[in-house]
């Protein structure tokens, strides 16, 4: 989840928001939801390659 953070401090700071939060509203629940499915797709794809 951290990493997803960063992720999106970087998208505000993309924008001059000092929030995160303006990201996640700015994106809608359904998309915030389908990043951070992706995400995490992402994330598990990686921690089990090769097995």
């Amino acid at each position: 989840m951290k990493r997803l953070a960063d992720r999106i401090d970087v998208i505000a700071d993309e924008q001059d928001s000092d929030d995160s939060r303006v990201v996640t509203n700015y994106l809608g629940e359904e998309e915030t939801r389908k990043r951070r499915r992706e995400f995490m797709r992402e994330q598990l794809a990686t921690a089990f390659e090769g097995e």
